[in-house]
Order: structure tokens, then sequence, then C-alpha cells
């Protein structure tokens, strides 16, 4: 299967493979990162699903002399806007709901931001979705404090899309190119979507982080609980620990948990996806992991879990954690590089690689998800 797009859209590299050939391909790039522990290198956990796994997406719009533009940036040009009508990462009811928003932006005249120039209004549409109701919550971002046709819109697409459950506006006056908003307004619906993982609930909302693939991230937290051998009376820290998926999903066998998350609105989400769940033994601490760590009462650990962002784990943060009483430590990677540049500080620090465990989380593209098990 191939979409239109492919090849000038910067979604997905290989999509022209096959899948069998995808983890082929992905296996020799773990080996150019991790060479040195090829031995400690797993099979690759294949993605239940190839298509339509990703629950969230951020879309940007652009004006073309007399068309509206909404879609991905090129690769390599990230100026370019490709306009997406047949996207294969996600469910097809999505790229019915951008035709839409296109076709009433432009019959509406809708004024588009300029990247360039920075004037113009609508910038993004993020979409998200639980995957188990298939149910969608959107985001309209602009330029200024102005969303003209909002009611319309808003009943345009609920009418056209019974499973738009909730529709959100966003403000962003910055120059970066982000689609996050300085001010949101919930104008339509729940505030709330609901996603299930294994037996457990998880808001979605345009704060809550999930990963990108619910399918393969059941296996890789069971996984986790399997490897880590957790047991009831064990205690946990927890770390970039998000909206808290990962210590709600180990909760119910371990004693207790502490998460550590700096931004605030995960953090908030995370104290509600305890309560929707029922969970008592634990807790979730705001702040930088560099700040809170050291001021932490408990200093011993039977299990320390980290899923840095991209840009990985700070030197800092490692040497603040290192120095907390625990042998167990399970490293979640997204980010090949900065993965490889943070395992290398574990091993200075007296750590031991038992086993490098890669999960598919993005099929279609370049990008491996990566579990690593150290012990000292």
């Amino acid at each position: 299967m191939i979409c239109s797009s492919f090849g000038k859209c910067g979604g997905c590299s290989i999509l022209d493979k096959s899948y069998d050939e995808q983890l082929l391909i992905k296996r020799e790039l773990l080996l150019d990162y991790f060479r040195e522990f090829e031995d400690k290198i797993h099979e690759i956990v294949p993605s239940p699903y190839q298509y339509h796994y990703r629950n969230k997406m951020e879309f940007t719009f652009k004006k073309e002399k007399d068309d509206v533009l909404l879609g991905l940036h090129w690769k390599g040009k990230f100026w370019k806007i490709e306009n997406i009508k047949d996207c294969l990462l996600v469910n097809p009811i999505v790229n019915e709901i951008l035709s839409s928003v296109r076709d009433f932006a432009k019959r509406h005249n809708f004024e588009i931001y300029d990247s360039k120039k920075h004037k113009g209004n609508f910038r993004y549409l993020v979409v998200k979705e639980s995957k188990k109701k298939e149910e969608f919550l959107l985001v309209f971002v602009t330029y200024r404090e102005e969303f003209p046709f909002k009611d319309e819109i808003v009943n345009f697409l609920t009418e056209r899309f019974k499973n738009i459950k909730s529709v959100y506006w966003g403000v962003n006056p910055e120059v970066s190119d982000v689609a996050l908003s300085k001010k949101l307004y919930h104008i339509y619906g729940e505030k709330n979507l609901v996603e299930e993982i294994g037996d457990k609930k998880f808001l979605i909302s345009p704060y809550s982080f999930i990963q990108p693939n619910i399918y393969i991230t059941e296996r890789m937290y069971e996984f986790i609980k399997e490897v880590s051998g957790v047991k009831k009376d064990d205690v946990i820290l927890d770390l970039y620990s998000g909206s808290g998926g990962i210590s709600i999903i180990l909760a119910d066998f371990v004693k207790y948990f502490y998460g550590i998350e700096m931004d605030e609105n995960s953090w908030r989400v995370s104290l509600e996806n305890m309560k929707i769940n029922g969970i008592k033994n634990g807790e979730f601490l705001l702040g930088d992991v560099r700040k809170v760590v050291p001021r932490l009462r408990r200093k011993s650990f039977d299990l320390v879990i980290t899923d840095p962002p991209r840009s990985g784990m700070s030197k800092k943060s490692i040497r603040r954690v290192v120095e907390l009483d625990f042998n167990k430590l399970i490293y979640i990677g997204c980010n090949l590089r900065s993965t490889v540049e943070n395992l290398r500080e574990f091993l200075y620090n007296g750590f031991s690689v038992k086993g490098i465990y890669p999960f598919d989380m993005f099929p279609n593209t370049m990008h491996i998800e990566v579990v690593i098990h150290f012990e000292r």
C-alpha cells in the first residue's frame, strides 16, 4: 500500500517496503548504533498493525494561491506542506475530517497563517483518537485570539462525524512552528476521551501523552512488567512519568510507586488517571528529575524506570539518579542517538546491559522504540 503523498511527506520513509523488509532495515539500524552490544539485542517485537495505528497527528494549514492546504511538512523542505488526503498511518476517518476542514476553510475564506511573514490566523489542526472506542478530539490552533465561524465549523464537523466527541480551540502567538497553545478553550462536547491499555483507563486531553501506537504499547508495558520481575513488596521510581502510563499499569503488582514529571499539564492528567483507576498506592511529583530526585525522602528503590524525551537524560540528571540506592533500571528510548549516549553514561556509573529489546512503535518509518534492561 502506498499513499499519494509518499516521497514528499516526511511522515513515512519506508512505506514502499514490505513489513518484513522494514524490520530487517531497522535491525541493521539497531546494529549501527549498538554494534558492541550485538549479542544483547533481541528480535524486534512487531507492531500488531502496520497501518492506521497512530492515535495523534498534528497538521499544518497553508495557503497556496487560491487553495487551502492542510497536511504535513515535506521531508527536507520544512517550509512546504503536503496536502494529506490518504495517510495510511491514521484512521481513514481522519483523512475525511481533513478533507472536510479544508473544504470549509476554503468556502469561508479562512485567513491562513503565513509562517514566513508571521501574518494570518489559522495555523494547525491536532487530531487525537481513542483507538479502542474510535472517538476523536480536535484542537484548532490559531495565531490570534480570533476564531471566525467557530460555531459553524464545529456544527458542520460534528453533524458529519458523530465520533468527534470533543473540540478545543488553542491560541499560539509564538513565532516557533509548534502546535502548542498558550491559551486553550474547550468549545464542544466532552473535555476528555478515554483510552484503554490493558485493564486500565487513560484520559486523552489536549495535554495528555500516550504512546502513539497503543497496540504495541500494550505489549511493551506487559514486557516491562515481566523483564523487571516486579514483586508485591517492591517500591519503584518512574522518571519522566508523563500521564502516568507505566506506573499505573504496574501499580497492581508493586507496593508503592513514585512518578516524576516536569510538564504540569501531563502531571495533572496523571493525577486524574490515578483517580479513574482507583489507584492509591503511589504518587506523582511535579518537577525536573535533576532537582526532584535529590529531594526525595526515600533513597532506596527496587526498580527505576526512565522514559525520557527524545533529547534523552542530561548528564546531571543521570548523576543524580545513580546516587540513589537501586540495582535494576529499565530505560525506554525513542531516539537511538540520545539513547546510546545515555547508555554510555550508565555504563560509566557502574551499570551493565542485560538486554536491548526493540519494539516497532512506528511502522513505515525509520523510528523504533527500545527498552534497555540495566543492572549494577
